[in-house]
């Protein structure tokens, strides 16, 4: 059964504000993208599920272009304690 407390985005998401918040770390921000592979193609989940692409940037960097990424500002949009 799927652990919504301890998986893989969620605890990535905790430790990466928690890091933007500390002092040392200010001149920081997170965003996020997020999108959905269905049927080979890819959609973004930011902005109605408009189709993106993904593109081969290195031998092992994959970028999704035309990805919406939003701006983390307050803690509580996560839904994080």
């Amino acid at each position: 059964m799927l652990d919504v407390e301890h998986s893989l985005c969620v605890v990535a998401s905790k430790d990466t504000i928690a890091k933007v918040g500390k002092p040392e770390y200010g001149h920081l921000s997170a965003s996020i993208g997020i999108y959905e592979i269905y049927l080979d193609k890819l959609y973004d989940l930011l902005n109605k599920r408009r189709e993106v692409h993904p593109r081969d940037v290195c031998s092992d960097i994959i970028m999704i272009t035309g990805l919406a990424r939003r701006t983390i500002i307050i803690m509580a949009l996560l839904a994080l304690p």
